[in-house]
């Protein structure tokens, strides 16, 4: 079970972008409250991990149970820190995908596919070298 945010830590992220929001970041906060994409989520279909931070004021923890209450199949972490989840806690975020990645059925050794899987499936192939 993932701990309570740290005392201190909701104080540290309002003042951090009450000091220093960049340009158009009010408008894009402002955005949530026009966009609704709850009745979009039923239609993923891949598997999906969301992971939430205690201390986000921007997508709240709650924010985040509704949003893998609504992929079927999610699977919902919580780390104990804020919006920026890979800077913050760089390494349980890393084990985090790790664990979820390595738990899906295609995810194989790379020299037992014969492909290349960092390429995604449609993109376009590299062209040969010209010699």
């Amino acid at each position: 079970m993932a701990r309570r945010a740290q005392p201190g830590k909701v104080e540290e992220q309002v003042a951090l972008f009450s000091a220093g929001m960049l340009v158009g970041t009010d408008a894009q906060l402002a955005m949530f409250d026009r966009i609704d994409v709850r009745e979009d989520l039923r239609s993923i279909t891949v598997p999906t991990l969301v992971i939430s931070p205690l201390a986000d004021l921007i997508t709240t923890p709650f924010h985040s149970r509704e949003i893998a209450d609504g992929i079927p199949h999610a699977e919902l972490v919580t780390l104990d820190c804020g919006h920026a989840i890979a800077a913050e806690r760089p390494e349980a975020w890393a084990d985090a995908m790790t664990k979820f990645l390595t738990t899906l059925p295609h995810a194989v050794e790379p020299a037992s596919t014969g492909r290349n899987p960092h390429r995604c499936p449609g993109a376009a192939r590299p062209r040969a070298p010209v010699t």
